[in-house]
């Protein structure tokens, strides 16, 4: 798949669709975090992957559960909006959640829905 990836031309291709998919996140070679869901989009210009449709994310110290997520891979940026479940609790509110420390953090911000 590598190969017929590789020899695309990179103007040509614009995003990959995976279903069902998982994303393990690593650090080093550490695993810090898995992202599951039931169909993602990668967009490559833009370096963000949108998860749909029973969404978990899942660290050692958190678990976030969504219908759908953002993942901004250059900002390491979570983006969830409307309804989600944040360690057991849930969130009415579209949120923000940054990786900087590879550990799920409140980044603020939950009235900001753009990304």
């Amino acid at each position: 798949m590598e190969k017929a990836l590789l020899s695309l031309p990179a103007n040509r291709l614009t995003s990959i669709i995976a279903v069902p998919v998982k994303l393990d996140l690593y650090n080093d070679e550490s695993l810090f975090a898995s992202i599951t869901a039931e169909n993602a989009t990668f967009t490559i210009e833009k370096d963000i992957i949108v998860f749909r449709d029973t969404v978990q994310f899942i660290s050692k110290t958190h678990r976030l559960l969504s219908q759908e997520l953002y993942f901004n891979v250059e900002e390491s940026l979570l983006h969830v909006s409307g309804q989600h479940e944040l360690n057991g609790l849930k969130v009415h509110t579209a949120a923000n959640y940054y990786l900087p420390d590879m550990h799920l953090k409140d980044a603020l911000l939950p009235n900001d829905t753009s990304i």
